[in-house]
């Protein structure tokens, strides 16, 4: 997945916004007591602005200021006023004020606290980003929509109190608040932006209002500390990478009227054990208890977990559907899947045994790349297929073990993608049996290594029966 890394984001804000720093000298109409203010004379308004120098300690905005004898009302904090104050250490904004500008206090380095008076309907873009020491955020009810990157890379910022009448978070809004552990979303909140929430890695839990329809691309992307989410009954759309990178998510509960799941909306969530589907929808499934996101009309399996079994309904495994699942060690991919797709399994590090399954005729590019740690895989195809050169990894192709069928060999060594293997033995399919969850009982269990155990587990046994024979077991 392709995205502008946050340097480079860096970077474009610094060359623009740093163009304007020069710019301390512009005019403003008058300074009282050490803040600056351009003058309505027609509504008798002041808004603060910029001066000659930076604020700087504690700031203290009356809610009037008087020049030449006339009493002017403080209604607004201009775009860029307190931009780059980085000795401004508290601000208090006065009852009264009705906007706070664009930029207005961003790289204010050192603010540690803000109360945002009722009186306040509108907060411009970027307007706190990177007060890195803000740790207190207090919003009052006269706003309604909090803007894109309002208060981005505030990495000190534990909670916030957001205003009741808040309907929309805008683009990045709290993206890379590091310390943000909890915040309570109003109930009246209809809309959050892509990426509002993304690489909150402290954020423990979230509620989503009832009135959530939709869920934008990366908005929790790389919540590692994410542990669980209720997505609201209304949500039709499940954005592109939406829980991407949510490492502790445990489980997922898709509802009925989702009908829209797009790539790498749960890439990279290890921790998930359980994924189940309102039985209601329409569009997707999780038949038979699979722990899987089913696409009902295709029976193409769209996310997956560790714990996933695939159903013999299910005839294709879809693009990404296991992407980052490091926590996968084994794989079967039954006889009656078709197609494995593009990425299905990529960057699964922790995968070491994969059987694919005889009615296989399509692998995707880069299905097993990123999975160093892949030593057997099991072909029960009998007529090998191309494959592209990038499909497993460097190291799979060094170091693994390519099992493939009595009098295979020859072919295989000459099929483009699976001649890279620089081991490929030949064995006998029907020596592996596949089985559910019950074992046999009348013999002796080995491990792939050889060790004994006591009973049959998940993944590759050689079970030697009471009459001597042996043949190896994938119990699912």
């Amino acid at each position: 997945m392709k995205r502008i890394d946050n340097l480079s984001v860096y970077v474009l804000i610094l060359v623009f916004f740093g163009c304007l720093l020069p710019q301390r000298s512009m005019a403003y109409d008058v300074e009282v007591d050490g803040i600056y203010y351009n003058l309505d004379q027609n509504n008798l308004t002041a808004a603060v602005t910029k001066g000659t120098t930076y604020y700087s300690g504690d700031v203290i905005i009356p809610s009037s200021v008087e020049y030449q004898g006339t009493a002017y009302k403080v209604t607004s904090i201009e775009e860029l006023a307190f931009y780059y104050s980085e000795q401004l250490t508290a601000v208090s904004l006065p009852e009264g004020l009705t906007s706070i500008g664009m930029s207005s206090f961003g790289f204010c380095r050192a603010l540690t606290s803000v109360i945002i008076p009722n009186s306040v309907t509108e907060i411009g873009d970027w307007a706190f980003y990177w007060c890195t020491k803000l740790s207190s955020v207090s919003m009052g009810n006269g706003v309604e929509e909090i803007k894109d990157y309002t208060f981005r890379d505030c990495w000190s910022l534990p909670s916030i109190e957001i205003g009741n009448n808040v309907k929309k978070i805008g683009y990045d809004v709290f993206e890379n608040c590091k310390s943000l552990t909890s915040i309570v979303l109003p109930d009246g909140l209809t809309e959050i932006g892509a990426k509002a929430f993304a690489e909150c890695g402290s954020l423990v839990s979230i509620n989503l209002p009832q009135g959530v329809d939709r869920i934008e691309a990366e908005t929790f992307l790389k919540c590692s500390s994410l542990a669980s989410v209720d997505i609201p009954i209304g949500v039709g759309t499940i954005c592109k990478g939406a829980f991407n990178g949510c490492s502790s998510l445990t489980s997922v509960f898709i509802p009925r009227n989702v009908t829209s799941i797009e790539y790498e909306a749960f890439a990279y969530c290890p921790a998930i054990t359980d994924i189940s589907v309102d039985e209601d929808n329409a569009i997707y499934d999780s038949r038979d208890n699979c722990n899987a996101i089913i696409e009902t009309a295709t029976g193409t399996l769209l996310v997956g977990c560790k714990n996933t079994v695939i159903p013999e309904s299910v005839t294709s495994i879809g693009d990404l559907s296991f992407e980052g699942c490091s926590s996968l060690t084994k794989m079967v991919i039954p006889d009656w899947v078709t197609s494995v797709g593009h990425y299905a399994f990529q960057d699964c590090q922790n995968l070491e045994t994969l059987v694919i399954g005889n009615s296989v005729t399509e692998i995707g590019v880069r299905a097993f790349l990123f999975c160093p740690n892949l030593k057997e895989v099991f072909l029960r195809i009998e007529n090998p297929f191309g494959l592209s050169s990038n499909t497993f990894s460097y190291e799979a192709y060094q170091n693994a073990i390519l099992y493939v069928p009595i009098g295979t060999i020859e072919a295989y060594q000459a099929a483009w993608g699976w001649q890279e293997f620089e081991h490929i033995v030949e064995y006998n399919v029907d020596a592996i049996r596949v089985i559910p969850s019950e074992a046999p009982t009348d013999g002796t269990c080995y491990g792939i290594s050889g060790q004994r155990r006591k009973m049959i587990q998940r993944g590759i046994n050689i079970f030697r029966q009471s009459d001597s024979t042996a043949r190896k077991i994938w119990m699912r």
